[in-house]
């Protein structure tokens, strides 16, 4: 039910920036990551508009926008920034240029940058979550090569396989990271 999902975030919106509460003074952070999963989907149904005479929502309105939206209602009175992260998310479609536009107080980044082009923030990345330990052995390094091999500077897959790794305790890393890539593509990598 929409009234329950919408008091639960507004009692812990308040319980969050409660005078007694440490982040009062500080902002709070949502991110909203795979933003362009929301994207694709469009709610095309006019019987029912989420936003009756939206100027955007003429052909239909992505999902992201009712999400955000919809957490923009609860949150506008609260300091709260909004991170959404994704790829292919249409600059566009969210008019931020138009200062007439809801969306004008918004900024927008692209092309933040990937591990490609510095190899080294790659590799810091990676052995940042390594055991200092396994580190030292020459199947850790060894390890730490193939990650940033098989994954070519690419935040999303790095991040999975670090990840992989994790939960897997680092144990046999070498053959965890064989699983993960084996999982990912039906290829067992013989390097």
């Amino acid at each position: 039910d929409d009234e329950v999902i919408g008091d639960a975030i507004r009692e812990t919106l308040q319980e969050l920036f409660s005078p007694t509460d440490l982040l009062l003074s500080e902002p709070l952070y949502i991110a909203l990551d795979q933003a362009n999963a929301g994207r694709l989907v469009h709610l095309i149904d006019r019987k029912y508009p989420l936003f009756p005479n939206s100027d955007d929502d003429k052909d239909g309105m992505p999902m992201l926008k009712v999400i955000l939206r919809i957490w923009h209602s609860h949150t506008k009175d609260f300091d709260v920034t909004y991170v959404v992260a994704g790829t292919q998310v249409d600059s566009s479609a969210f008019s931020i240029d138009d200062p007439e536009s809801r969306w004008s107080s918004w900024r927008w980044c692209s092309n933040t940058g990937d591990f490609a082009s510095d190899i080294m923030h790659h590799r810091a990345y990676v052995e940042g979550y390594f055991p200092p330990k396994i580190l030292q052995e020459p199947w850790g390094r060894l390890c730490v090569e193939r990650v940033l091999r098989w994954c070519r500077g690419r935040h999303r897959i790095t991040a999975a396989i670090v990840g992989h790794l994790l939960l897997s305790a680092f144990q046999v890393p070498n053959h965890a990271l064989n699983e993960c890539i084996k999982s990912a593509s039906g290829y067992y990598p013989d390097d």
